[in-house]
């Protein structure tokens, strides 16, 4: 399946601050989108993969437990 998203996008040109301390306008023009929509999203397979390679790789206690509470409810989502 493929999907496509449209954004409106503005050329922006970053400041810089100059020795002296005023602004000068940098050389390198950047794209930035301007209208950022939606919150980000995951599946729930995806986010079990995630927090189950977070908590594998994590030797804190607390982040452990928290990850196998947060498995639990994915699960339960699933």
């Amino acid at each position: 399946m493929k999907r496509g998203v449209a954004y409106h996008l503005v050329i922006s040109t970053p400041s810089r601050n100059s020795a002296d301390g005023s602004d000068e306008k940098a050389q390198s023009a950047v794209w930035k989108i301007a209208d950022p929509r939606g919150l980000p999203w995951a599946t729930v397979d995806g986010a079990s993969h995630f927090v189950t390679a977070m908590r594998d790789k994590s030797k804190d206690p607390a982040v452990t437990k928290n990850a196998d509470e947060t498995l639990i409810k994915l699960a339960a989502l699933h």
